[in-house]
């Protein structure tokens, strides 16, 4: 299996025509084995469209470890699946993308099936312990489902875990304080 990456600046004239006639060429004989993708960026110049293209590159190379939204919609057997036929595919493990978990947890969500988005969840706080925001969608789960007391842990948690993992968490510490509010207005109205 290969990939290759095509990718133009500004150019015009032959660099152009030479351009246009690879990808005819690819297009219409399409090598197996061979996965492509050309871009043609204006802005660039003939010497920085190297520089520019390659984060583009990359990302169209790994794209395919990403899981696609109509499998994610199936749920977590389909996603399985998918991971499992990457996984074959390439020769290695391939677990399920966070992303992946965590959108069908919310899908769940969505649909107010709360056991099965903590469990989509807690799938990804197991797999992704250093991740702060698998606590914050856990501690979601738990406060959709009314258990307060869970949430109120994971929320703590998800601000340890966000202050080593060095990321931002002011919106993590307003989750924490409308959560204590919650449940405060729910004791005195018990």
């Amino acid at each position: 299996d290969s990939f290759l990456y095509l990718n133009l600046g500004n150019e015009t004239g032959d660099m152009l025509r030479a351009f246009e006639q690879y990808t005819q060429l690819l297009e219409e004989h399409k090598p197996q084995a061979v996965v492509y993708h050309s871009d043609i960026n204006k802005q660039e110049t003939h010497g920085t469209s190297a520089l520019a293209g390659m984060p583009s590159a990359y990302r169209y190379l790994n794209q395919w470890l990403e899981c696609p939204e109509d499998v994610i919609s199936k749920g977590l057997l389909a996603i399985q699946t998918f991971y499992k036929q990457q996984s074959e595919k390439y020769g290695f493990e391939i677990k399920p993308s966070y992303r992946s978990i965590n959108r069908a947890g919310y899908n769940e969500l969505n649909k107010q099936n709360y056991s099965g988005a903590i469990k989509l969840f807690e799938l990804n706080v197991k797999n992704y312990p250093h991740k702060a925001d698998a606590y914050d969608s856990l501690a979601d789960g738990f406060q959709a489902k009314g258990e307060l007391e869970k949430a109120l842990t994971m929320r703590k948690l998800t601000i340890e875990k966000s202050i080593s993992e060095n990321v931002e968490n002011n919106a993590y510490k307003t989750r924490l304080v409308n959560l204590i509010e919650l449940i405060g207005v729910n004791n005195r109205q018990d």
